[in-house]
C-alpha cells in the first residue's frame, strides 16, 4: 500500500452519497437502468481510479470524479443500445382473429398517413421497410447503400417528427 494515498475504505465512505447522487439521476432519467447496478458500478470505478492514479496528474479526488461519471455513462450508453424499440403487442388469445386485422389495419394505415407528412423519399422508404416490413436497419442499409448508423439516425429523427401520430401505439 502506498502512504501518499488515503485509505480506499475512507474514500469509498467519502464518494458514496455523490454514487448515490449520480446513480439517482440516470435512473430517474432512464427506466432501463437499475439503481443499484449504477451504484456497484460507481464503486467498482473507485477501485479502479485508486488502483491506477498517478499522483502527478492531480487530485485523487478530481480522478475518482471523473471516473465514477464516465463509468456509469459508458454502463448507460450500453444498457440503451441493449433496449429494444418496444412495437404494440397484440394479445392472440384474447383478440379474435378479426379484431386482430382490424387492428393491423389501423396500424398500417396510421403508418401510411403519417409517412405522408415526411418530405424526404429516403425517410419514407427507412420507415415502410423498418415499420411495415419488419426489417432490421442493417437489412435497410444495406437495401438503400447506407450504413446502419445512418438508417438509425434518420429513423430517430423521423419518430421525433411523428411521435405525435403514434400515441395511440407507443403511449
Amino acid at each position: 500500500m502506498n502512504n501518499d494515498k488515503p485509505d480506499i475504505d475512507a474514500i469509498l465512505n467519502n464518494f458514496q452519497e455523490l454514487i448515490n447522487i449520480i446513480s439517482k439521476k440516470y435512473t430517474s432519467k432512464y427506466s432501463f437502468v437499475e439503481l443499484d447496478e449504477l451504484q456497484q458500478i460507481g464503486r467498482i470505478a473507485i477501485l479502479k481510479s485508486y488502483e491506477n492514479f498517478n499522483k502527478d496528474k492531480g487530485s485523487l479526488e478530481g480522478y475518482i470524479y471523473v471516473c465514477i461519471k464516465n463509468d456509469m455513462k459508458k454502463y448507460v450508453l450500453k444498457s440503451y443500445r441493449k433496449a429494444k424499440i418496444e412495437r404494440p403487442v397484440f394479445d392472440i388469445d384474447n383478440i379474435d382473429t378479426k379484431n386482430n386485422e382490424l387492428a393491423n389495419l389501423e396500424y398500417t394505415t396510421t403508418i401510411k398517413q403519417s409517412l405522408n407528412k415526411i418530405h424526404n423519399q429516403k425517410d419514407k422508404d427507412i420507415l415502410e421497410q423498418l415499420l411495415l416490413e419488419n426489417k432490421t436497419q442493417k437489412h435497410i442499409a444495406q437495401n438503400i447503400n447506407c450504413s446502419q448508423s445512418t438508417v438509425s439516425y434518420r429513423i430517430k429523427k423521423c419518430a421525433n417528427l411523428l411521435k405525435n401520430d403514434w400515441k395511440c401505439f407507443y403511449g
